[in-house]
């Protein structure tokens, strides 16, 4: 039997028509990829040194130079499956030798992570500048209640401390997760009563308080770090204080 010309036409159209179906049906089965993203944030508690600055993959973060006691906000970077994402920090925005360098890489495909960088300073001589990098974890706190942790950054506190915090018309309290810390130690975030705390750091074991800082205010629902710097030796402005960052 012959083909007529319609015959052919007919059998393009389908064709035609089977192919645009194919693509359009590919296409909206596509998942687009989910995109995962780092937040990282800068603290600056080196004593003697000069300011700092946050690169993330080489692009600087801080606008302006991030000078002793102060943080940076959380900034974001996106993280790609299998690529490492650089962060450092620095002392001048072009360059130098890095303050502290590490790599990000995606490995936990579900959710996006928050991180804080702590800049600090050993007693050496000459003295050295040294970071080390936490993993936020930042859910929540339960109603009525704030969330905080503790940072020790004080290089010449020879013995351990216990951090004893102290509410207004309460009795002090010193957690088991506040105790016993060391230079360069961190604790979990923990839930506290929202109010107004007096933080006394007291030798570990002992009913001596080596310094206290008055009148932190600790709202509802709000998380925060408190971070002790300074020198134990030392006066205003290189004394010891603790810097409250609102992480969230």
């Amino acid at each position: 039997m012959k083909t007529t010309h319609y015959t052919r036409i007919s059998y393009v159209i389908m064709a035609l028509t089977a192919l645009i179906f194919t693509a359009c049906k590919d296409k909206t089965n596509t998942t687009p990829d989910t995109k995962f993203y780092a937040k990282v944030m800068l603290y600056h508690g080196a004593t003697d040194a000069v300011a700092m600055h946050l690169k993330l993959d080489d692009v600087a973060k801080t606008v302006d130079s991030l000078i002793y006691t102060k943080v940076t906000p959380y900034y974001e970077t996106e993280l790609t499956a299998g690529k490492k994402t650089k962060i450092g920090v620095f002392s001048t925005k072009t360059g130098a030798l890095p303050v502290y360098l590490d790599s990000l890489l995606l490995l936990n495909t579900t959710t996006n992570v928050t991180y804080s960088i702590f800049t600090y300073q050993d007693n050496d001589v000459p003295k050295t500048v040294r970071a080390f990098i936490t993993t936020d974890n930042l859910i929540p706190p339960t109603a009525g209640k704030g969330r905080i942790r503790f940072v020790h950054l004080i290089p010449d506190i020879s013995t351990s401390v216990d951090v004893e915090t102290v509410a207004t018309g309460t009795e002090a309290t010193i957690r088991n997760d506040f105790a016993n810390l060391k230079f360069k130690d961190k604790t979990d975030f923990i839930d506290v009563v929202k109010g107004t705390y007096d933080v006394k750091i007291k030798e570990a074991g002992t009913k001596r308080v080596l310094f206290t800082a008055a009148n932190i205010v600790l709202e509802e629902g709000k998380i925060y770090t408190l971070a002790a710097r300074g020198y134990a030796t030392g006066s205003t402005p290189r004394g010891t204080a603790i810097t409250t960052i609102l992480n969230k």
